[in-house]
């Protein structure tokens, strides 16, 4: 896989002020697990994916955030 070191992911919590501690544990997966998601280190299972695409949501609309700072599943899971 390839290493990317500003993926969506980790642009979006970076923004919204969350630490990966905080969306991990808000997920249900290891911290470490997220780290790896973020820099393309690790793909997310799809259960996973959608559980970051619903914190995420959760998130941007708390923060009234317009619709082009979201992030959305193809943001997680790439394209076959």
């Amino acid at each position: 896989m390839q290493h990317s070191d500003d993926t969506k992911l980790r642009s979006f919590r970076h923004a919204v002020g969350a630490t990966s501690r905080e969306v991990a544990d808000a997920v249900g997966i290891n911290q470490s697990t997220l780290v790896r998601i973020e820099l393309g280190d690790r793909e997310p299972l799809l259960s996973t994916a959608l559980r970051i695409e619903a914190w995420a949501d959760g998130v941007a609309k708390k923060k009234r955030l317009p619709l082009d700072q979201r992030l959305l599943l193809e943001d997680l899971v790439p394209a076959r």
